[in-house]
């Protein structure tokens, strides 16, 4: 799995929108990365996207993500709505196919006060022969088909893909 890029929007501590692009300069031009910074600067909410995107989950509220009364919501203090979109490749039978897993949670009508909604999670794969602007084939909405065809994808359900790729901190 190579990570193409990462979009973020009001995920814990990254308020508003982010994104990380691997595949431009500076970042295309290195193999090895280092995040770093404060505490609290948002280096494990990049790691919590990118768990968020493929597997609807993190390490460190996994059990909590999606609970109706938002404690341990990944949900930025005072926001409407949260996304974490991860764009990858991954060598299919010898062949290199893109992919795309989102997942998005917001409170009614966006408004910062409103009750929490279930989160909504996806994955499309890109079809560069596809006429018109949208390229995005939907494979997946339903929560349980999106984590099927991520593993099927990937290669590894989200136990497995948080010990071998992520190391949580403390862990």
């Amino acid at each position: 799995m190579k990570i193409l890029r990462v979009h973020i929007r009001n995920l814990n501590s990254l308020r508003g929108e982010h994104r990380i692009d691997f595949t431009a300069p500076p970042l295309a031009d290195h193999s090895l990365y280092a995040i770093v910074g404060p505490t609290g600067a948002g280096k494990t909410t990049i790691l919590d996207a990118i768990t968020l995107a493929l597997y609807g989950q993190t390490e460190r509220n996994k059990s909590e993500v999606d609970r109706k009364d938002g404690s341990g919501t990944v949900l930025t203090y005072g926001e409407g709505e949260c996304l974490a979109e991860l764009e990858y490749e991954i060598v299919v039978n010898g062949k290199t196919e893109r992919f795309r897993s989102a997942w998005t949670r917001q409170r009614a009508h966006k408004k910062p006060d409103g009750n929490l909604t279930a989160s909504k999670h996806s994955i499309s794969q890109f079809d560069p022969h596809a006429p018109g602007e949208n390229q995005w084939t939907i494979l997946a909405t339903k929560k349980r088909e999106v984590a099927e065809k991520t593993q099927e994808i990937v290669g590894l359900d989200y136990e497995r893909f948080v010990r071998s790729v992520m190391l949580t901190q403390g862990d």
